[in-house]
């Protein structure tokens, strides 16, 4: 047909459906005077129209009233062993129950039954079916049968697993989930409609009502009231009402609404319209119109983009006007245009996929979607879109976002750097030489990854590693003659490697990289300086502190001395000194440079430049460490506000500093923020870096403590479990490999599970000693921790001796927050072991220590005055514990 003679049909259509009669017979004979064609096309149209369904003409809330009628009438008091305490809703073949059972066993349950007078041959059919379908049923994400009988009415009933939950739109909004996590709970939804498929069962009903989200974040697939088997055989002879379809119209797919029959591609539409309405907070198509349009347009057109729908506010009228879109974005953590942006490209085109008007066209199951978004989050290609080459290389840059972040750095260095070497070759011939050096080893490096020059493989199989190994070795052993670029690449290649978490090859690169730039350049050129820093971070990160330290320091001097102390790449140095005495609890040596730093950069650059954000974390770290957790919080709630208005290039450094604040609030109690903000900076690292980073690692860890405290403890140790697995594989030389391994035996004993407990604080014990030296004070606080355990266990000899050990490590500060901890824990044993004297002095002292250096009313003091109130009231001398309550 010709494309444009059925456009002018259309509208014609439309224009004619609204008359009646005689006018309706004018305004066609005038419209198609010249086209006899066309006037057929439109009353074929209209014939159509006549004889669709009569439900159609009403409205949606109308509609789906047959699913959803009111119930009436007194509850029953008992529906098999169950009482009837309550109702959870009502659909079109009965009403659900809140029941619970009180025998042989409690349990609570959600019972389904037949309303009183609503028994037909078709209604009893369905429900029969429906307790079948739900029999064949085993998935977590999918509510499960319990129980099923007859009433002595002879009315059936079935009890179901009583999920306690919130619909997935509204649980997501009422806890601002970002895309991505929308998108991996939405997973969850995808492989239990997948398995109901594969057990030759569509739903046909899928919407976020009928799917719950309980207090553990899983997703539950409810009502399964019109639900069919896919065997051809299933549903010989049942009748069909045109009046009560059983159907939702706002979730409704175009062959639900065409009366056709219905495949797995139908769940797959609704899927689609469920993701939309999660990505967005929007329907595809306009709220408020008659069903017969709106059946029209999901038959006839395509939804507008998600990543358009969310600029605009739509139009409303009445008391109740639909959110706006800074609202709606506002519920995904961001802007309209940020979330426009992270919606554009890929999830675009998987929703309108799921969305297409003809089942064949959309994708083949739910499995395929779920797969499409699987490698959206990997930052894989996804099928849904053609392979182009310049979709392929965005991927592959999506994938390994902070590393290609470091080497496009690297190659903006270097293209700089040969810029200006072409300049300055007019007077100097040794830096033509190097800036055609440098072009001619670009060309070979960046051709590594083409097919089409026998590089490293297909387009779309380059691993990052893979490309960064290969400049590796190309670098070191293809640059010999010309050390001048050799030494400025060696630099590039330490920082990319350690970017992406390859330590040990950072160190070597960078060790490689001092020694070449001093040679080349002299040992107090710039040049030698940035890879002296590049080499005391990478120290510093793989468990080297002594040596990063020094080389640190040694790069201020040289740094100082070229540009001044107020300069920027001073101001990096000290920054990254100071972090390296902050690790070391040295926290006098750590203010100054902080303190230096901060106002260097604040004064060159502004109050929100991104680049203060590293500084503005170790300020709050430094208040942390002493205790000013409040400080800590807005410090480090103001880097967090520099960086989300920084956009997409900062995104790592984000979700390093939600981590932190992540911290600060579990310190400061506030559970709940302390879990949000944490699980959004491990989606973001994950996101950014990749789940195998020492990065994501530490979030994850952090994580873990707090769903910890919690007491979410099979969350927290499946955290824990990765997240040190990831930290021994990629960081084995970091403290927070020692410190996470320290905070894991310590849930561990939380919970009383000392047989777990205390391996893990004895790998804590040896990691710490192993990597920041016998007297570093993590070693005592997990020798401390060692000792908790083992007293715990009553093995109170061990426990004093392990408590012994760490307060000589601690000697230096006697009177320190953590010395004076483990005194009160030591005095504990001494009572416990008939030393009851002891006990009594050392409490006394360790009260008078904490009130006189930390205050009345500091966590230490109290808890020292409760020990003694105890202390005293277990032996009978009530009189002398008054003082201390």
């Amino acid at each position: 047909m010709d494309p444009e003679l059925w456009k002018a049909a259309q509208d014609l259509f439309h224009r004619a459906a609204e008359l009646e009669g005689a006018a309706r017979e004018a305004f066609l004979d005038e419209a198609c005077s010249e086209s006899p064609a066309l006037r057929e096309i439109v009353n074929g149209l209209l014939s159509g129209d006549q004889s669709a369904p009569e439900w159609l003409d009403r409205g949606a809330d109308d509609a789906s009233g047959i699913l959803d009628s009111d119930v009436t009438g007194a509850l029953p008091e008992r529906i098999g062993p169950y009482r009837v305490v309550g109702v959870l809703g009502s659909g079109g073949m009965g009403t659900v129950y809140e029941g619970e059972r009180q025998d042989d066993f409690s349990m609570r349950v959600a019972l389904k039954s037949v309303r009183p007078g609503a028994v037909s041959h078709e209604l009893l059919q369905r429900f029969q079916r429906e307790r079948q379908i739900l029999a064949s049923l085993e998935h977590p994400s999918i509510a499960r049968l319990l129980d099923g009988g007859e009433g002595p009415d002879g009315r059936p009933w079935f009890a179901m697993e009583y999920v306690d939950g919130e619909p997935i739109d509204e649980w997501c909004d009422n806890r601002k989930l970002d895309v991505r996590a929308r998108v991996r709970l939405f997973l969850s939804v995808c492989r239990a409609v997948q398995y109901a498929h594969a057990n030759l069962v569509l739903h046909r009903d899928l919407k976020p009502s009928n799917i719950l989200v309980a207090g553990n974040g899983e997703p539950k697939l409810l009502d399964f009231g019109i639900a069919r088997l896919l065997e051809a055989d299933v549903d010989p002879g049942l009748t069909r009402d045109p009046n009560r379809q059983p159907l939702t119209p706002e979730y409704a797919s175009p062959e639900q609404f065409r009366e056709e029959p219905l495949t797995t591609a139908s769940d797959v539409y609704q899927l689609g319209l469920m993701l939309y309405r999660l990505l967005t907070g929007r329907a595809p198509h306009p709220a408020g119109i008659r069903d017969r349009e709106l059946a029209r347009l999901r038959t006839e057109r395509q939804p507008t983009w998600p990543s358009a729908t969310v600029l605009h506010t739509p139009a409303g009228a009445g008391e109740d006007p639909p959110p706006s879109a800074d609202e709606m974005a506002s519920l995904r953590g961001v802007t309209p245009e940020r979330l426009s942006r992270r919606l554009k490209g890929d999830l675009d085109t998987i929703v309108l996929k799921a969305l297409r008007p003809e089942p064949g066209e959309r994708y083949v199951s739910a499995e395929a979607l779920a797969d499409d978004l699987e490698r959206h989050l990997g930052g894989r290609p996804v099928r849904a879109r053609p392979p182009s080459l310049a979709y392929l290389a965005g991927r592959f840059i999506g994938r390994h976002r902070a590393a290609v972040a470091a080497a496009s750095v690297a190659l903006l260095a270097i293209l700089g750097a040969s810029a200006t070497a072409v300049h300055q070759a007019r007077t100097a011939a040794a830096e033509r030489d190097m800036a055609t050096e440098t072009a001619a080893f670009l060309e070979d490096l960046l051709t590594a990854p083409d097919p089409f020059q026998g590089g490293l493989g297909p387009a779309d199989s380059v691993r990052m590693v893979d490309f960064i190994r290969y400049a590796d070795d190309r670098i070191r052993n293809g640059l010999t003659d010309r050390p001048r670029t050799r030494a400025r690449m060696l630099t590039l290649l330490g920082r990319v490697q350690m970017n992406l978490g390859d330590g040990e090859r950072s160190v070597a690169a960078l060790r490689e990289a001092v020694e070449a730039n001093r040679s080349v350049f002299g040992p107090d050129a710039q040049e030698t300086v940035q890879a002296l820093r590049s080499l005391g971070f990478s120290l510093s990160e793989t468990g080297a502190p002594e040596e990063a330290e020094a080389t640190l320091q040694e790069a201020l001097r040289a740094q100082i001395a070229l540009t001044g102390e107020e300069s920027l790449p001073a101001a990096s140095i000290q920054e990254l000194l100071a972090r390296r005495f902050l690790d070391a609890r040295r926290l006098d040596d750590a203010e100054p440079l902080l303190q230096a730093s901060y106002e260097t950069r604040r004064s060159l650059l502004g109050e929100t430049d991104p680049s203060l954000v590293g500084v503005v974390n170790g300020l709050a770290a430094l208040s942390s460490f002493r205790g000013d957790e409040e400080g800590a919080r807005i410090w480090t709630e103001r880097a967090v506000r520099v960086l989300e208005e920084a956009g997409p290039e900062e995104r790592a450094n984000l979700g390093i500093t939600l981590g932190n604040l992540g911290g600060v609030y579990r310190r400061l109690g506030r559970l709940d923020e302390a879990d949000a903000a944490q699980t959004r900076a491990v989606a973001i690292l994950e996101e950014v870096v990749g789940p195998n980073h020492f990065l994501t690692a530490g979030a994850q860890a952090t994580l873990a403590a707090v769903r910890a405290d919690l007491e979410r403890y099979g969350e927290a140790d499946s955290l824990w479990s990765t997240a040190i697995r990831t930290l021994e594989e990629t960081s084995p030389g970091s403290l927070t490999l020692a410190g996470e391994q320290g905070a894991w035996a310590r849930s561990l004993r939380r919970q009383g599970r000392l047989e777990d407990a205390e391996p893990r604080a004895r790998a804590a014990v040896d990691a710490s000693r192993r990597i920041a030296g016998p007297t570093h004070p993590l070693v005592a606080i997990n020798t401390a921790l060692l000792a908790d355990i083992l007293r715990d266990g009553g093995r109170l000899g061990e426990a004093d001796r392990g408590y012994g050990q760490a307060l000589d490590i601690l000697s230096g500060a006697p009177t320190g927050p953590n010395a004076l901890a483990i005194r009160i824990s030591r005095a504990g044993v001494w009572e416990q072991m008939g030393r009851s004297t002891e006990a009594e002095s050392e409490l006394r002292s360790v009260h008078a220590a904490a009130e006189s250096s930390l205050g009345r009313g500091h966590p230490l003091e109290r808890r020292a005055a409760d020990a003694l109130v105890e202390f005293y009231e277990r032996a009978g001398r009530v009189e002398e514990a008054e003082p201390f309550r």
